[in-house]
């Protein structure tokens, strides 16, 4: 590695690979490639970015090496959570930049990887930083590595290895749109899966946990008599002892009702079925009363909403909880936005059934998204009186959805995973980051 320095940087050359680093960044070669970490030691986790070089043959494609990547991630991350894979455009072919998620405690952090190809080798970069710290470190890194440079007429730095598996199947349309071989990304997408079944709560319990933990006092032994059978459920679960006092992990379930932030209401709707992930955020923790997920109400589960199973979760990751609910996964997004007539759109929502089977007319440029099922999706924090509202159609990703013309008309927009995660985080990062004064909405 060698190094040269110019204004506020020192740009850092790495096999083919020339990176732009500010001056206060540590770094460390690390054989084909170095390590480069943010000075900043009053956080709980220290964002840094690891720079690889990869040596290939002609016959490794950037789908596979891609690929392959993210199934490592599958494997090595704890509770990974994929949000995106999309095409990176850079001097030297297309790319990609992955963004995945995973926990470390109980923070979320952000694993973004950049695969640029560089001849006979590919150069891969990897930023990690907590989710909580997205705002400033996304762009950061992002800036840095599109200054990067590469060569790609520089020779390999070492024999390519061979890579696990065979070329991944490709992905018709998104090929023909790119013109070059991308790979499909279904089995990513069942593999976000929503993974939890918490512990379940009748709905008079869970009542009962809300309104208490707000008490200032204990129940008095009256009150105790009365709601024995909310105490002896909460007691089942550890949440509170024989005398209706709450427990340590009781007083952290009851921090997003005593000490709340805001509250998050996110519904699933695929045809007649209606899905809620309610989430009551506290100083530190977060308490999420769940029903079926994207994918649970895509394989026929009916929603009960008596007995709801329930989540604790740090407040950091409340964000990729949310994101992986209501199926936010990598696709190829393709398409313009288009306007429609209420009527059949919502007529099309209602039935359940893949887009167009009910006689709807495909609109130019939206044909990617038909003949898929079709699931609404909605996320509100009143505290803000703001909201998002997007389409999930499986592969073929998400589209934003919006009423115009009086609600007479509807206007639809393709939205990247990417974008949608951006959209959805801005939104939670603007809820936990309201100043004191403005909250007060009731418990």
């Amino acid at each position: 590695m060698s190094t040269q320095q110019t204004q506020a940087c020192t740009w850092h050359e790495v096999g083919p690979a020339r990176l732009p680093v500010p001056d206060a960044w540590e770094s460390a070669l690390t054989g084909l490639g170095a390590v480069f970490v943010h000075p900043e030691e009053a956080v709980t986790f220290r964002p840094s970015l690891v720079l690889k070089v990869i040596p290939r043959s002609e016959e490794t494609s950037m789908a596979w090496l891609s690929t392959v990547a993210l199934a490592a991630d599958r494997e090595l991350l704890h509770e990974p959570r994929f949000i995106s894979d999309d095409v990176w455009e850079t001097a030297t072919g297309l790319g990609r930049m992955h963004l995945v998620l995973y926990r470390s405690g109980l923070e979320q952090i952000a694993s973004q990887r950049w695969l640029v190809p560089a001849g006979a080798s590919a150069v891969e970069a990897t930023a990690t930083y907590a989710v909580a710290d997205s705002d400033r470190m996304e762009s950061l890194m992002r800036s840095m590595v599109s200054e990067m440079r590469v060569d790609e007429h520089q020779p390999s730095a070492g024999a390519a290895a061979g890579l696990p598996g065979r070329e991944p199947k490709v992905d018709d349309d998104a090929m023909e749109a790119w013109g070059q071989p991308l790979e499909r990304l279904r089995k990513l997408q069942w593999a976000n899966r929503w993974p939890f079944q918490g512990p379940v709560l009748p709905r008079a319990s869970f009542d009962f946990l809300a309104t208490t933990a707000t008490r200032e006092g204990p129940l008095g032994r009256l009150e105790a008599g009365a709601f024995g059978r909310e105490i002896e459920q909460l007691a089942g679960l550890g949440l509170m002892d024989g005398r209706a006092q709450w427990t340590p992990l009781g007083h952290r379930v009851a921090d997003g009702f005593r000490n709340r932030r805001f509250y998050a209401q996110t519904t699933l709707r695929f045809g007649e079925r209606l899905s809620q992930f309610d989430l009551f955020a506290g100083q530190n923790m977060a308490t999420a009363l769940t029903g079926p997920s994207y994918h649970d109400l895509l394989e026929g589960a009916v929603p009960d909403p008596e007995t709801r199973p329930h989540e604790l979760m740090g407040l950091s990751t409340c964000i990729g909880a949310v994101a992986q609910w209501v199926g936010l996964a990598p696709a190829w997004t393709l398409g313009a936005p288009v306007v429609v007539d209420a009527e059949p759109l919502y007529g099309t929502l209602r039935s359940g059934g893949p887009a167009g089977t009910d006689g709807m007319p495909c609109p130019r440029g939206f044909e990617r998204f038909w003949g898929r099922p079709w699931v609404e999706w909605t996320v509100g924090i009143p505290e803000l009186e703001r909201g998002l509202r997007f389409i999930n159609a499986g592969e073929a990703g998400h589209f934003a959805i919006e009423d115009i013309d009086d609600y007479s008309r509807v206007r639809l927009t393709p939205a990247p995973s990417f974008s949608v995660w951006q959209e959805l985080r801005r939104l939670f990062d603007a809820a936990v980051d309201r100043h004191p004064s403005e909250e007060g909405a009731p418990s």
